[in-house]
């Protein structure tokens, strides 16, 4: 089920790294590795292999450990992982599915990349904390956010974390689109999300700028490949650039 040599790589690169930042904690044994934040978002599980427990223990002991600290938590299942039924025994457990993205990647070592923007257009990375704000206002017409929570908790660390970088496209001064790159240390993949531009400005090309800079970006870095949790409606796009259908993403949510 995991013989695809990218799945490989991005397993050992991404889904296993070893790295911690401010506010997020990692916790990790032989069965799995999960990521839990401060504040109000869910922690995730980032990666599963039973070892010394049955799946069904594993789901169990999770359940319980999160219940213990009253969190919300995100159980990410790809389609290469094992045992196959996974999803029907986190739905037996109370789980709830959510979207269901897609793990697209594009190797960057050939891509040519335009950078030049449309008159009254400006394609920004975010460097102030306004900046940080208005990235957050674009991201919360699609996801629900407490907007001065997530400056509070979060300015700071972005502002020293040279493993993000936040974009902002601006149009004729306003911010119309944002969207970040994640950079993985010691990785060779970079990670692209939260692509988002506001309805009324949909359609004028605000994602694919977005696209541009940050492949630029970390081609800069010495990425080799750049992943995406796509859905639907940017999954077209990032395909007509080279990107590669990987395997399918499903989220499980537990709310204790």
């Amino acid at each position: 089920m995991r013989a695809d040599p990218i799945m490989c790589l991005y397993e050992k690169y991404e889904r296993k790294a070893q790295f911690e930042e401010l506010n997020v904690q990692r916790v990790a044994d032989e069965n799995i590795i999960k990521y839990i934040y401060k504040g109000s978002r869910p922690a995730f599980i980032s990666y599963f292999e039973p070892v010394s427990l049955s799946i069904n223990k594993l789901i169990e002991s999770e359940v319980a450990y999160f219940t213990n600290i009253n969190q919300p938590f995100e159980w990410k299942v790809y389609g290469t992982d094992l045992p196959t039924d996974i999803g029907k025994r986190l739905l037996a457990t109370g789980f709830v599915e959510e979207e269901t993205p897609s793990l697209l990647v594009c190797d960057i070592g050939n891509y040519q990349i335009d950078l030049t923007t449309p008159d009254e257009v400006e394609c920004k990375k975010a460097i102030s904390k306004q900046m940080f704000r208005e990235y957050l206002e674009i991201q919360s017409t699609e996801f629900p956010l407490d907007i001065d929570e997530e400056v509070n908790q979060h300015w700071t660390k972005y502002e020293n974390d040279k493993n993000c970088t936040i974009y902002v496209v601006y149009r004729q001064g306003k911010p119309v689109a944002s969207a970040r790159i994640n950079f993985t240390p010691d990785s060779i993949f970079a990670g692209i999300w939260a692509g988002t531009t506001l309805k009324e400005y949909t359609g004028k090309g605000y994602y694919q700028i977005l696209l541009n800079y940050r492949i630029d970006e970390a081609k800069q870095r010495g990425r080799q490949y750049i992943a995406i949790d796509a859905l639907p409606t940017s999954r077209p796009i990032v395909e007509k650039h080279g990107f590669k259908f990987i395997t399918s993403i499903t989220t499980y949510i537990y709310r204790p």
